[in-house]
């Protein structure tokens, strides 16, 4: 085969890079692989390739921007996206402040987007990563709160793009949202459950990902979801009070300074992308009940294993989420004297709205788009 006949792998995983590899060898073709775009440029750089099947998830440089490169550089050469996920799509969050669209919008019609992903007059459903099963759940006083501390801040004049999904997004994400009182407060279960929940979303990131989204019904808590960024890679931690994988080990004064310094008890420092600096505001209250929570939720052993992934398969408890998703209908939300900017900002700190890209879980077969 001639030398301009070339394949080139790119994947910043050693089996899914090794297995194409050796698939190709066998097949006939000359072939060389790269752990990451950087060093696919750099291999790019010293002769020609027919062709280039890369990952679209890896750090530092994605599929899509390493595929830009080369479209630009070599336009002879052909690129082949791989992914596991079940779609090839790109997210860009929204201008959120009143330089943005939002400025037209009524706080109702503010509130329904947070809460149900429905854009004014049903014109657009907003997709992922926003989570709107979980937003769905708060209080009518936050969602406005967070409403009026957005509505405060500087407006900015950009306008970010729109997302591009390649899947078809539902028409909506449930029923409409009539109302959601608000929880009583205090260092309780359920009020850790809400923090935990729709507010600060820690049993979204720490619960594995299934066909669905996060698997709350058989793995909360988990742990075992996968992000990549310009930090390297992270796994969620298991958050449930198993005795080994879990939470158990640690005291209430170690899982605070954690979840709010960033640091491990032995000193060892924390990845992104947790968000520990806005965490670091919240109330001593607020943090004991959602420890309070966390420590009476099904102990699960740490997923990576496939006794992990058996045991919560198969356990026989009645699997129920932790919230209802809809509360018993009440007149829309209407700001009240209950509701300020000021907790808005405390509430809206929690849901890092600026930029966030979740990694989904790999799924078992690879799914090729060629560009």
């Amino acid at each position: 085969m001639a030398e301009e006949d070339r394949i080139l792998v790119v994947d910043d995983e050693d089996t899914v890079r090794n297995v194409l590899y050796q698939v190709l060898t066998d097949d006939g073709h000359l072939v060389e692989a790269a752990a990451n775009g950087l060093r696919a440029l750099e291999i790019l750089e010293k002769g020609s390739f027919a062709l280039v099947i890369t990952d679209i998830k890896m750090p530092e440089m994605t599929g899509l921007e390493l595929l830009e490169k080369i479209k630009t550089r070599y336009s002879d050469t052909q690129v082949i996206i791989i992914t596991s996920h079940a779609s090839l799509e790109t997210a860009i969050s929204a201008n959120i402040t009143p330089g943005g669209r939002v400025k037209d919008w009524t706080d109702i019609e503010f509130a329904r987007a947070i809460r149900e992903g429905i854009t004014p007059g049903g014109t657009r459903v907003i997709g992922p990563p926003m989570p709107i099963v979980l937003y769905s759940r708060l209080s009518d006083d936050d969602v406005m709160s967070i409403v009026m501390y957005l509505r405060s801040v500087p407006a900015v004049e950009n306008d970010p793009g729109e997302s591009v999904y390649n899947i078809p997004l539902p028409p909506a994400y449930g029923p409409p949202v009539e109302g959601v009182p608000h929880p009583e407060e205090g260092v309780t279960v359920a009020y850790g459950e809400y923090l935990a929940g729709p507010v600060a979303h820690c049993i979204e990131c720490h619960s594995p990902m299934g066909p669905m989204g996060p698997d709350w019904m058989n793995q909360l808590g988990a742990g075992g979801f996968t992000f990549h960024g310009p930090w390297g890679t992270s796994v969620s931690a298991n958050l449930t009070p198993h005795p080994e994988d879990g939470i158990a080990k640690w005291s209430d004064a170690e899982l605070v300074q954690m979840i709010t310094t960033a640091t491990r008890p032995d000193g060892t420092p924390m990845m992104p992308p947790m968000g520990f600096g806005y965490y670091s505001r919240m109330t001593e209250d607020d943090l004991k009940a959602v420890i309070l929570y966390l420590r009476q939720i099904p102990p699960l052993p740490g997923l990576g294993r496939e006794d992990a992934r058996v045991c919560a398969r198969d356990r026989r408890r009645d699997p129920t989420p932790p919230l209802p998703l809809h509360r018993p209908s009440r007149p829309p939300i209407r700001p009240v004297a209950g509701q300020c900017p000021g907790r808005g900002a405390r509430l809206a700190c929690f849901h890092d709205f600026s930029f966030r890209r979740q990694e989904e879980d790999r799924m078992s077969r690879l799914k090729a788009t060629i560009l």
